[in-house]
Order: C-alpha cells, then structure tokens, then sequence
C-alpha cells in the first residue's frame, strides 16, 4: 500500500514523526518532503503522488483551512474516494481543527495514535472488516470445550466431557463425574464475595479473600487443563513470540459449566491465567448458533442507564454512580472529540426509556449500573421508585424498535450467577440474542466497577476496530497491576487492593468479533450529547455533582410534560447546595432536545 499524505506546511515537523512511524510500520507514503526535489514540477508531482497512492491521509489543523494545496489535494482524495473506491482517512493534529464536510462522516485518529492508523489504514478497505488484522499480529486459538454426554460405566450415566483443543491438535481431555467438589466449594465461596447487594469491600478481609480464590484456581486447573493441557497451554503462553496473542475460549451449551469462573484459573506455577500479558479469555455459548451479524457504522456509541432510585425508596446501599459515569466520559474524551465515540447518558434508568433511546439510534454498548441479584437488575422508574427487571423485561422495548444490541455491560453485582433456579443475567441476555455481554461472577466492589469501566472504554476507544475480548484483557491487567503496586507500597485501603481480576467475564454466543464497521461513513447519534453551555451558569463534571440525580430528574421530568402549555422550576436552598451546578445540568440536557437555552 502506498499512502499519500496531505498537509499544511506550518504541521510538516508533526507530519514527519507519523511518516517515520507509518515506514517503520510497513507503510509505503508519498511525503513532498522526500518525493519533491529542487527544480521539479511541483503540480506535476503532486498529481503523480495522488494518481500512484492506493489511500490518502489528511493531517487537519488549524492551518489546513488557510492551505490552498490542502484544499485541492483533499478535493482531488474525496473524488478518488467516490470514484475509485480509494480509502481515504482523516487524522487530526488539532481536535478542534475545522474539519471538510464531506470528511465529517468518516472516523478520525490523533496524528500520534500510529497503531490505530496503520490499522485503520490495512483495515479499511474489507467491507465487512476480516476476523483478524495484519496489525494484530498471530493468533493462537485454545478451546476448551465442556459438554455433557451419556457414558457406560456399569450402567448408562452422564458425565461432564472436558477437551481442551489448540488448532487441530488434542492438547487433552477427560471425563468427569460430576463438578469436582473443590471447583464447586470454591465457587460457592468465590460467588458469596462482598456482602451481596452493597458493592462494598470492606465486609470482606482481603487476605481470607486472596486465599479463597487461590484455591479456587488451582481447582479449576485439572479440571479445565487435564491431562498434558495444562503444561501444553503454559508452554503456548511462555513459548509465544512477541505480537502473538493466546486466545482461550471456554466453551459450553451448560448454563452449570459455562457460568464457572474460569478468569480465575491458574496455571501450575500459580500464575493467574486471565493476566498473562498475551493472554485473551472468554466464555462462549454453544447453545444455540448465532449467526453473524451485520457491524454497525461508527462513531462508537455507548449508552449509559444508571439505576438509583432515591434513598427514602430503596434499601439498597448508594453507590458512587458519578464517579462511574465521569470515568466513562474521561476515557473517551480524546476519541469524543475527534468525533469517533459518543456517549448518552439517561437521567431515568428504566427499560421504557432505554427502549426509547434505542428507537432513536442504534448504539453499540448498552452500559447499566446498577444494583444487581441473580437474574435481576435493580433500575429505576420516572418517580425515582426501584424497578426490578429480567433481561426479558429489560429487552422488551429494545426488540420493539428492531436495533440490534451488540454489547451489553453488566456494571452489576452477580450479573453472571444462576441461583439453581434461575439462569443468570447474562445467559438469558445471550439465549434471547445479545451476541456479547460483559457481566460480573460474584459481587463487585464500587471502586473496581468504576475503575473497570473507565479502563475498559479506554482501550476499547483506542482501537480502529473495537473489539472487546482485547479491551476487557488490557483493563484487567492494567488494574491487578495498579492493585499489586498499592500492596507492595503498604497501602492498607481494602478498597484499593481486593482481589477482584477474576470478577468480570465476557460471554460470547459466535466467534470473538468487531464491535463497528470502520468502512462504513459514520451515523452519528441524532442529536449529540452536550457536555456545556456557554455562560454564566456553572457547568461541572458529573463527579461534582453527588447527590442531586432526583433534582435533575425531577427538573427535567418538569420541563418535557407535555400536558404543560407553560412549565419552570424554581430551585431553592442555602448557598453552596449545587442550585446552580443542577440548573447547568438541566440546561445541558434540554439543548440536547434541541430546545433553545
């Protein structure tokens, strides 16, 4: 591939470091600075550079608007575009820069992120984009295949089936009677986690917790690695060479068997499987075959729904919501800016208006927050009353609208738990056609679920081509790896440093995929989300403004009534309550619905 790159000469140092990084990447560019010497036709080359380039990048600044050059050069990309099919990327030096109109539905790079633009850039011209990209380096697939099958042992009995595959080869295999009873004691004890319902570390002692799930993966070791699986699978681990990525999938058609908490498996050595640095774990459902379904165009849309009902109507504990949801908007800040992810986050959680967020767009992740049991969600009505769902309840007013949902995140306690009787959260989400669900195995602390979130969404809005088996294994090492450090600089903070790498799993019903079609021109959401207001009135982050979602609510549940020809709030209390910082968020929301502020 040869790229041609288009620029304004006041950014040509800038240009230079991303010409040296898209060489040293393998990618061939067509840069003036090389291609045009003295006393050579400058238009002549120019036309030569765009004719003999299968791409174009253009660099926007603020300097690019003022170029004459740039301006033909980009006019000469976008009709090679149209015309010829080539690819033509935008990368932005300025993240306020002015960007063409015909360029706007296309997603945009910062000039530094140089992986995401080589893999955009090998990527983009698959329409749908392939499982796998040249920028991902070589992928070494595990399987490890849980079944249950009738066996003769005197007389006909069920037993569980465990192979663990690599390719073509048997790494091994065995057949069980039943759950071995220190893999089942171990669950039980790694579902009680914290206090059920509270997210609160500190009724849990961090040393008796460590020990617990260390038993509980050296357990699930000979039943999950028999054989000469487990020294073969370590071998795979150790022996990779760099760029290669170990993906094991657990697999089963058995809610009791895919439900076990196999991120918490560890190797002979004690290692913890799931945060071996080229390691990549997931849960896959055999039920039922899932087709592959059609990715949707960017930019990345997430839609937030937070259930908090109001502290005089739930017994359950508060939970730090805000920070959580200032965790998501800082993660993706650099990619919202450039227009390629945004985020909307409702005021009322409940399923009637996440359904109506869905009738309006088509999002890729639906992230709750909430309080969770298994096979229930605590959300909220438009009274600020609890309201306890199913992922039947909760899917029911998306099916109306026909949206697909590529990704549900369970921010939850138990999101993952069956209780015997009823299957957890995430199996009735897949067997009802979630492709992909990210959910907790046990209770989850405040700190951890903040912090995953924020991780998560980082690394998942770094990638050209999200795919969220990579951005789940990067968040969970980069925080047992934050936790370790707090331990071994005598942090004493339990909230800080509980054991938790193995609580979050990602269930899958096909094959590890995408979550967006970057060769798609971007959909953006209708009306974008807005973060200001210009004026006097205080605009704060969300993690300033603790206590005052049933104002907000309120407020907002005032001015939308449409059964009122005239509507207004009056907000009253003794200075320094959020009056204001509730009037700036109110004023936010409604310019969202295109109402004049």
């Amino acid at each position: 591939m040869r790229v041609f790159l288009s620029h304004a000469s006041p950014d040509k140092a800038r240009v230079v470091e991303l010409d040296a990084a898209l060489r040293a990447r393998g990618i061939d560019t067509w840069f003036d600075k090389w291609e045009i010497h003295s006393g050579d036709d400058f238009v002549a080359k120019i036309n030569e550079g765009l004719d003999a380039c299968d791409a174009g990048i253009v660099v926007l600044s603020h300097h690019t608007a003022k170029s004459g050059w740039v301006t033909a050069e980009v006019s000469a990309l976008i009709h090679a575009s149209i015309e010829d099919g080539k690819l033509l990327l935008p990368i932005s030096l300025d993240d306020d820069a002015p960007v063409p109109g015909l360029l706007r539905p296309r997603l945009r790079r910062g000039i530094d992120e140089h992986d995401a633009i080589v893999e955009a850039l090998l990527g983009r011209h698959a329409s749908p984009p392939p499982t796998r990209r040249a920028g991902e380096g070589r992928v070494e697939k595990v399987i490890v295949r849980l079944g249950k099958e009738t066996v003769r042992l005197g007389r006909e009995e069920e037993a569980i089936h465990v192979a663990v595959h690599a390719g073509d080869a048997l790494l091994g295999e065995a057949r069980f009677e039943e759950i071995p009873a220190d893999v089942l004691t171990g669950y039980e004890r790694f579902r009680e986690g914290f206090r059920i319902g509270s997210r609160d570390p500190l009724a849990a002692d961090r040393s008796r917790r460590e020990a617990q799930i260390n038993e509980l993966g050296h357990a699930l070791r000979p039943f999950c690695l028999p054989g000469d699986a487990s020294e073969a699978v370590t071998e795979l681990v150790d022996g990779a060479p760099v760029g290669t990525t170990v993906e094991i999938a657990f697999e089963s058609d058995r809610p009791e068997l895919l439900d076990l908490p196999f991120d918490a498996l560890r190797l002979e050595d004690g290692r913890l499987l799931s945060i071996a640095p080229n390691v990549v774990t997931m849960c896959r459902d055999r039920a039922g075959s899932m087709p592959p379904i059609e990715k949707l165009a960017g930019p990345l849309k997430i839609l937030v729904a937070v259930g908090a009902p109001d502290e005089d109507k739930s017994s359950t504990v508060v939970l730090d919501q805000e920070r959580e949801l200032q965790n998501i908007l800082d993660a993706v800040e650099g990619a919202r800016r450039r227009e390629n992810v945004e985020v909307r986050i409702l005021e009322v959680g409940s399923p009637g208006q996440i359904g109506a967020a869905f009738e309006r767009d088509a999002y890729h992740v639906l992230h709750l927050s909430c309080h969770g049991r298994p096979g229930m969600l605590e959300l909220e009505n438009e009274d600020g009353e609890p309201e306890r769902v199913t992922a039947t309840e909760l899917l029911a007013p998306i099916k109306k609208t026909g949206r697909l949902v590529p990704l549900v995140f369970l921010n939850c306690c138990h999101g993952a738990v069956n209780d015997g009787d009823t299957a957890s959260l995430a199996s009735e989400l897949l067997r009802a056609g979630v492709p992909s669900v990210l959910a907790m195995q046990t209770a989850v602390s405040d700190h951890y679920a903040s912090q995953l979130a924020r991780a998560f969404y980082q690394h998942l809005a770094a990638r050209d081509t999200p795919r969220p088996t990579r951005a789940l294994a990067a968040a969970r090492r980069e925080l047992e790896l934050a936790r370790r450090q707090a331990i071994a600089q005598g942090q004493a903070n339990p909230v800080a440093t509980q054991p938790e790498a193995a609580t979050a799993t990602l269930f899958l019903t096909g094959d590890d995929a995408v979550l967006m079609n970057p060769s798609l021109d971007g959909v953006p959401l209708q009306s974008p989300p807005v973060y200001e207001v210009s004026g006097p009135v205080p605009q704060l982050r969300i993690d300033d403004l603790i206590g005052r979602r049933k104002e907000l609510r309120e407020t907002l549940g005032i001015f939308r009534d449409p059964s009122r020809q005239v509507a207004g709030v009056a907000l009253t209390g003794i200075g320094g309550v959020g009056k204001s910082a509730v009037a700036g968020r109110v004023m936010q929301r409604l310019k969202e619905d295109a109402w004049i502020v």
